[in-house]
């Protein structure tokens, strides 16, 4: 018999087993409650024999739910190793076929240091070139032009309102106070126009994040030499 349908077996009988001395403590709490009320002495012996019958079943019962409960526990004990044996068997495969990972990385960190190679020698001759350019516009390199990008920016938000303006256009009050306090119409008040109102200033372009790539990566290879950055 498997370890399985032994576990099945043990799961299920544990099963059964609560469940009949649950009923047949029922039955005794029952008839515990109905003791006989007769003078009839053989309704008395039935009733004493009734009990200990029951009693016996229970503790029949309780001895094999014993059993059985242990067992449960080894069963679930087993499968507990079982399974973590599994796992365990599942990583030893997954370390081995993740071998080729670390070869892959050896390769990309090589062709990564070639590249970050690249840019710094791009950034150096753009460096040297704004040092002399003299008149000439100043030369943003790669990193700097692909990392800090105008449109990351946001224009001004404005909307627009009508206005009360004067003889000159200058925005004035439509009401004022006279000198008893009421509210009057404005004389210099001559007409109204619509003009636009900044509600949210503009934000300038995000600049460029402090470490550049070359400055903030160090690569190694397969042997543990270190191809970036490169040993001066």
């Amino acid at each position: 018999m498997s370890m399985m349908t032994a576990a099945a077996r043990w799961f299920a009988g544990k099963r059964d087993l609560t469940a009949e001395l649950l009923r047949l403590r029922a039955q005794l709490d029952q008839l515990d409650a109905n003791r006989p009320s007769s003078i009839d002495p053989t309704k008395h012996r039935q009733w004493e024999t009734d009990c200990e019958r029951l009693k016996t079943e229970i503790k029949a019962h309780e001895g094999a739910l014993a059993i059985a409960t242990a067992e449960v526990a080894k069963a679930e004990a087993a499968q507990c190793e079982a399974d973590a044996d599994a796992a365990h068997h599942a990583l030893v495969r997954q370390a081995r076929a993740d071998e080729k990972l670390v070869a892959e990385i050896n390769v990309l960190a090589a062709k990564f240091a070639e590249k970050l190679a690249a840019l710094e020698a791009s950034r150096k001759l753009i460096r040297l070139a704004n040092e002399t350019r003299g008149s000439r516009p100043f030369i943003a390199d790669p990193e700097t032009r692909v990392r800090q990008r105008m449109d990351r920016g946001r224009p001004a938000i404005t909307e627009k309102r009508k206005v009360w303006v004067d003889a000159a256009g200058e925005i004035t009050r439509e009401s004022i106070t006279d000198r008893e306090g009421r509210w009057v119409r404005n004389p210099e008040a001559v007409r109204q126009e619509e003009r636009s109102f900044e509600i949210c200033a503009e934000l300038p372009p995000s600049p460029m994040p402090f470490e550049r790539f070359a400055d903030a990566t160090r690569l190694i290879d397969i042997d543990g030499r270190q191809i970036w950055p490169p040993h001066k």
